[in-house]
């Protein structure tokens, strides 16, 4: 790989590299009000509150991805923000959220029905089958020893 490909490469690169370990921020909430799912059924599934979860990275020291899943396609977001300052600016507007140490585990993990939580558990390296709804990703990470974050942070 040439010199110039190379730099290229590590500036694009959203997955730390091997071994390596970082904080992501793990995003709750309920937005059915701002945007309505046409797939109203899911709501028997889930909690008030607790409808969806979405997660933030960074991904370079001034900026950050927001990794948003739906059930039609998968959205991702940069920000030209750290994600610590992105995740501050969405309790302002009612989300949950907890920062989650996160050190990548390099085994094959079965991700199973395409959620908002499966593939939030997935890029995490979650490894808990049990767990389908975001009520239950956010008390399974909070007894794993994620902290929550709180206005004023």
């Amino acid at each position: 790989m040439s010199g110039e490909r190379a730099a290229r490469a590590a500036q694009v690169r959203l997955r730390p590299a091997k071994g390596t370990s970082h904080d992501d921020y793990v995003v709750f909430g309920d937005w059915s009000a701002l945007a309505p799912s046409p797939w109203v059924w899911t709501r028997g599934l889930t909690s008030p509150g607790w409808r969806h979860v979405m997660l933030l990275r960074d991904y370079q020291a001034t900026a950050s991805i927001l990794l948003n899943p739906m059930a039609h396609y998968l959205q991702m977001s940069p920000y030209p923000a750290p994600a610590i300052e992105v995740a501050l600016g969405l309790l302002e507007h009612g989300a949950s959220i907890v920062r989650v140490f996160t050190r990548p585990q390099w085994a094959y993990n079965p991700r199973g029905l395409h959620t908002c939580v499966s593939v939030v558990k997935h890029a995490l390296g979650v490894r808990a089958p049990w767990v389908w709804t975001p009520k239950q990703l956010h008390q399974y990470l909070i007894r794993q020893g994620a902290e929550p974050l709180r206005r004023g942070d």
